[in-house]
């Protein structure tokens, strides 16, 4: 053994038999190793001879020579292993042996690194110590006190591969020698190795100079310098440490080792927070309590505690808290983590933790709670629902730490649950922001100072529009009304006391403006569904608080607001609405009571000049349009009793009539079209989805009630199979709609005031099929008989219609179209005209109505035909000239129906006329049916039309059709001869040569 550790060659001993290879270094240079491992190769012999080798004095140096002994005591002969162990010695100052050197051959730490025997022994000498994640030892067979051996003797080296297998010990103390390397760290090597201690190339030899060989290598090895322990530790021997103890079997006691060591070594803390979500949550909530959260782990560790407390869901989690919090004794870091966990987690009862947040009340530095305060903003800022219902009114005291107001104030307004709450804390920082702006003259450099220059700053209107605008995002309708209305009131209070609102009453400045929008926006949230009996009080202290600004804008601003606010309440087209409706018809009409409408001359009073005075009416006016035009007529554009619009009408400005009738018309029309919003670009069809068109959420079909009412969104539009909603059954309800309008409807359409119409259940398949109606075909879901979309913009044309019919007929007329256009078929046609007035004009006069219609490709046929029928009877020319109109194909699929050729052709013939001039693209429409009856007729026009649609089909070549061929001798000569040279272009066969006198 020493012999090999002082040369690296002999000439009598071939080293080729112990290792393959070129590498020296590697190699094995004595003569005892080949000879034990062939000795022990045998299977069935290995253990009497392993005996025999234990019977010698010296047998635990055996460990050293080859494997095969190694390995068969490490997996076999384990009370022999504790034997050899116990004999051996570790590497002192004062004993050094020959196996203490790494280069020599085996190491005492190899034999953690031992498989399984292998047949073969050149195979079972090769190395075997690979990277850390690589091994595989066989230690865990071993007795507790072996692998305590082993630690102590074999495990004195930090290099990579021993502290691998410290914890690979699992049943010795391998968290104590965990310990004992992590209580070094960090280290630097204690000794370097020198030059000499490098192995090379020495011959010594057997005889000659030196009479015993055995005496001259004993004398040599004890002139070497001692082996160099590698004990160093730093972070990558950490990293190894760590990565073994995250293999441990026993998470919990690895995570205890690594806690004690978490505020020194990095690593450690890291490990920490990384393992903790390995183990149950009973368990990580003992190891977050005596590892994590104990003063002495370090504040890293304790906030990393804090933040597991919630991710891993851990019971009883208040206690942990207060372990924590420690009475708010606490580190500022740590105070910041739990207050900011306890704010936004579920799990705690307010009044639990309530005392938490008198922190801010402890006889602390200011500079300390404002760096708590600080942290704990950042993280309520990040989530827009807090758990803690009094949380905002501490984060109101918090905006007087000095450097805190901002961001108190913008936690506030990033919150969007408990609005009572929030806006009484709101109301409490704006008061405080009033009594700052008084002391502006004694701002000084300071934080404190600044404190007071934040403060003062919310008062500014950009902040209060800023503000407005994040409460109004708010669920200000589960708000208390007398806390809203507080906080309303102070703001208007500051538009009021500065000059904001003088710049309203001279300007109409857009800063001011929007200002008041903003107030106007959240103030609308006061009227509230089923309090109808409250909204005129609250509407009457408004307009009084404004009109004295004794400017039109803020009256026109307030009626936006209020059409906004009942627009978008949900109650549309119930009692309750239209009572709403009456309430804002009669406090808009209170606004004209002033003149809001009317241009006054008189003289100019209070050193105003006549033309200021007269640029007042004229803003007087132009609001009042405002009003008129756009606020008031959008509110009841979507359906309301004649009695609101007649107030409406009888408030139409001068010369605005038309104006104000065209907006109304539009308006309602739009309502009444689907695919109009969001959704307009939508696909109008689309595939079927893998799971079906089942909604599994849905509620079962036997509980969908023929004539409820409902609403849904489109989820499928084809012209094969039609229009299917789904209404929140667990099958969708098809919509029945004329086949023209499927193309109206794309998917994602939100298709309101439907009723159910059918709902049938096959007996065998159980396959169920429902049918729904939209509300103006049910006729069950309108506020009164005239109160829908379509009832306004008929009312409106027929009042437009009631005076200066003839100057505005042209309107009129246009206006009408857009209307008729959406009726569903002809029945309505007639009813409509009186709309235009009486008595009847001529039919001239209404010949561009039936134009129009009949050339808007949205306009249904059944209308069309009822449009020319009824023309036809006054004035058959021109529904002659019309007719082709009729025919014209709108959509793929659509048919020319044969009966509407037969009607024009008896027309002509009845009233002598010529068949009108049909346009290419309708006559290649007509099909063969229709194309041989035209050939077939009386009428020579229809004959001739008849030639233009067979030119424009796409016949086989050869194959002419046999209506062609009767043509050919036509008595026209102009169809005899057309039908000629077609039926040649076609390539009909060629007739027999006619005599002279015929040609």
């Amino acid at each position: 053994g020493r012999g090999g550790c002082v040369p690296r060659h002999y000439p009598y001993v071939n080293i080729a038999l112990t290792q393959d290879g070129p590498d020296m270094e590697k190699k094995t240079p004595d003569v005892l190793t080949p000879l034990v491992e062939l000795w022990l190769l045998d299977d069935k012999a290995r253990d009497a001879r392993a005996a025999k080798l234990m019977s010698r004095s010296d047998c635990e140096l055996f460990l050293f020579f080859g494997r095969n002994f190694a390995r068969h005591l490490s997996n076999g002969r384990q009370e022999w292993l504790q034997q050899c162990l116990l004999k051996l010695k570790r590497q002192t100052e004062d004993f050094v042996e020959f196996y203490h050197w790494s280069r020599r051959g085996p190491e005492l730490m190899s034999l953690g690194l031992l498989k399984p025997g292998v047949e073969g022994w050149r195979r079972n000498l090769k190395p075997e110590m690979k990277s850390p994640e690589n091994l595989k030892p066989q230690m865990y067979l071993w007795h507790p006190d072996t692998q305590n051996q082993f630690l102590d003797k074999a495990i004195q080296s930090t290099e990579t591969i021993p502290l691998a297998l410290v914890n690979r010990a699992v049943f010795g103390d391998s968290f104590k020698k965990v310990s004992e390397i992590l209580d070094q760290y960090p280290k630097e090597q204690s000794k370097k190795e020198r030059n000499n201690d490098l192995f090379g190339f020495e011959v010594i030899q057997a005889a000659g100079a030196y009479s015993d060989i055995v005496s001259e290598i004993d004398r040599r090895f004890k002139e070497m310098p001692d082996p160099v322990i590698f004990d160093a530790v730093d972070d990558s021997q950490i990293e190894v440490l760590l990565f073994g103890l995250g293999k441990a079997d026993d998470a919990t006691a690895s995570l205890k080792v690594l806690g004690s060591y978490a505020s020194k070594v990095k690593q450690a803390k890291e490990a920490v927070t990384k393992m903790i979500a390995q183990v149950s949550p009973p368990q990580a909530r003992e190891l977050i309590r005596d590892v994590m959260l104990p003063r002495k782990a370090g504040v890293g560790l304790q906030i990393q505690g804090v933040k597991k407390i919630s991710e891993l869901h851990i019971p009883n989690a208040f206690e942990l808290y207060s372990k924590a919090w420690n009475d708010g004794k606490c580190q500022r870091d740590v105070a910041g983590n739990v207050l900011g966990q306890v704010a936004l987690g579920n799990e705690l009862e307010p009044e639990q933790v309530r005392s938490f947040f008198g922190y801010f009340d402890m006889n602390h530095t200011d500079d300390r709670k404002a760096y708590v305060a600080d942290f704990l903003l950042d993280q309520l800022t990040q989530s827009t629902e807090w758990s803690l219902p009094f949380l905002p009114s501490v984060i109101a005291k918090l905006a007087a730490l000095p450097g805190i107001t901002n961001k108190a104030v913008q936690a506030l307004r990033s919150n969007r649950s408990h609005p009572t709450e929030v806006l009484q804390a709101l109301t409490d920082v704006l008061q405080t922001a009033k009594l700052a702006s008084r002391t502006k003259s004694i701002f000084s450099a300071g934080q404190r100072t600044q404190m007071l220059q934040d403060l003062n700053n919310l008062t500014s209107s950009n902040t209060q529009r800023s503000l407005l605008n994040d409460v109004e995002r708010m669920n200000l309708s589960e708000a208390d009304t007398d806390v809203l209305g507080k906080f309303i009131d102070e703001h208007l209070a500051l538009w009021e006391e500065g000059e904001m609102s003088r710049a309203v009453s001279a300007r109409g400045d857009t800063g001011a403006s929007t200002l008041l929008h903003s107030i106007l926006s959240c103030w609308i949230h006061l009227l509230r569904i089923g309090k109808r009996s409250e909204w005129q009080g609250i509407l009457d202290k408004m307009y009084k608080r404004l009109v004295n600004v004794e400017s039109p804008y803020v009256l026109t601003e307030l009626a936006t607001a209020l059409c906004s606010r009942l627009r978008n309440m949900g109650v549309s087209e119930s009692e309750e609405y239209v009572a709403l409706l009456h309430i804002l018809g009669n406090f808009f009409a209170s606004f004209f009571k002033s003149g809001l409408l009317t241009i006054s001359m008189p003289k100019a009073q209070g050193g105003q000049t006549e033309p200021e005075f007269f640029q007042a009416e004229k803003d007087k006016l132009k609001h009042g349009h405002k009003l008129v035009l756009e606020s008031w007529s959008n509110l009841l554009a979507g359906g309301c009793p004649e009695v609101e619009t007649n107030l409406l009408f009888k408030h139409a400005p001068d010369g605005k009539e038309i104006e104000l009738v065209k907006g109304l018309v539009k308006m309602a029309l739009e309502t009444l079209q689907p695919g109009k919003g969001d959704n307009a670009g939508g696909p109008r069809s689309q595939k079927r989805p893998t799971s079906g068109w089942a909604h599994s959420q849905g509620y079962p079909v036997d509980q969908c009630k023929v004539g409820a009412k409902v609403e849904g969104v489109v989820t499928n539009s084809t012209k094969q199979f039609g229009v299917f909603v789904d209404f929140g059954c667990i099958r969708d309800g098809k919509l029945k709609v004329p086949e023209s309008d499927f193309k109206k409807y794309r998917v994602g359409d939100v298709v309101p005031n439907c009723v159910v119409n059918k709902v049938e259940v096959s007996g065998k398949s159980g396959t169920a099929f429902i049918e729904l109606l939209l509300s103006s075909s049910a006729g069950e879901l309108q506020v009164d008989a005239g109160g829908s979309a379509r009832a306004v913009a008929r009312r409106a044309v027929q009042w437009l219609a009631s005076s200066n019919r003839d100057e505005r007929w042209n309107t009129l007329i246009d206006l009408l179209a857009s209307i008729m256009t959406l009726e569903k078929d002809g029945s309505f046609f007639e009813d409509d005209l009186t709309l235009l007035g009486s008595p009847m004009l001529e039919t001239s006069k209404y010949v561009p109505l039936v134009s129009k219609l009949m050339n808007d490709s949205n306009c249904c046929k059944e209308l069309q035909r009822e449009a020319l029928r009824w023309l036809s009877e006054r004035n058959t020319q021109e529904a002659i000239r019309l007719w082709p109109l009729l025919l014209k194909k709108r959509v793929a699929g659509e048919e020319v129906e044969k009966s509407d050729v037969v009607t024009m052709l008896d027309l002509c013939r009845a009233n002598s006329l010529r068949l009108p001039t049909f346009e290419d693209s309708i006559a290649k429409t007509l099909p063969n049916e229709i194309i041989a009856m035209l050939a077939a007729s009386d009428l020579v026009e229809a004959r001739l039309l008849s030639l233009q649609a067979m030119q424009q089909q796409s016949y086989p070549r050869g194959q002419p059709p046999s209506s062609l061929g009767d043509l050919k001798g036509d008595s026209s000569q102009v169809v005899r001869t057309g039908a000629r040279v077609l039926w040649k272009a076609l390539g009909g066969p060629e007739d027999e040569p006619a005599d002279e006198e015929e040609e």
